[in-house]
């Protein structure tokens, strides 16, 4: 396990079933501060884009489109 306060080195995310449906995924996770916006949205992206619910201070929801 990791030390939480450490910085990941790179975009690790799991996904909420409990808020994913049909035509869509939620993607929860984190990201190295050092990451913009838009580096992190390449990571998570769904098949049709997406677009984040929060995203800040090294933690990020994403709603991936996938239908």
């Amino acid at each position: 396990m990791t030390n939480p306060t450490q910085q990941p080195e790179r975009v690790h995310w799991t996904w909420d079933r409990r808020r994913s449906s049909n035509s869509s995924m939620m993607k929860v996770g984190t990201y190295p501060l050092s990451m913009s916006r838009e580096e992190v949205e390449k990571e998570v992206a769904g098949t049709f884009g997406g677009t984040f619910l929060s995203f800040g201070n090294g933690r990020f929801e994403y709603r991936a489109y996938t239908d």
